[in-house]
């Protein structure tokens, strides 16, 4: 049964793999082909969702300074 459940993950994956559009959209595979994308069709579409995206995500991140202790503030 593993066997088999591995077989049809593996199947999927390489389904998902081949998707190059998706609704008529091409799906980049990298930063570098969303802004050639961009390029080729001379747009910012695929920029402005990067820049968004990585502004959304900031918030999670706390950089450290050398020496800065990584528990900082938590309660354990």
């Amino acid at each position: 049964m593993l066997q088999r459940h591995d077989r049809m993950i593996a199947n999927l994956w390489t389904a998902y793999k081949k998707r190059t559009h998706k609704f008529g959209i091409e799906v980049p595979r990298s930063i570098e082909h969303a802004l050639n994308i961009d390029k080729s069709t001379g747009t910012k579409f695929w920029y402005e969702a990067i820049q968004k995206e990585m502004k959304n995500v900031k918030v999670a991140f706390e950089f450290l300074m050398p020496g800065d202790s990584c528990h900082r503030g938590l309660p354990y």
